[in-house]
């Protein structure tokens, strides 16, 4: 069964900051609008997940 997809526009927004030497802080949105859409190519009608928040903090030592 082929599924016809309806185009849009999903943003996606990151930073990143140094905060020493040693230590970076991430953070990303997926999907800022937290629009319904489906993944290209998909062969169900499954949407992509929402609105997304990610952060991370990486340290060397």
């Amino acid at each position: 069964m082929q599924l016809f997809y309806r185009p849009v526009r999903v943003v996606d927004a990151f930073a990143s900051y140094k905060l020493r030497d040693d230590a970076v802080v991430n953070v990303s949105v997926e999907n800022l609008t937290n629009r319904y859409y489906l993944d290209p190519l998909a062969q169900s009608f499954m949407p992509a997940p929402g609105r997304t928040f990610r952060a991370s903090l990486a340290m060397n030592f």
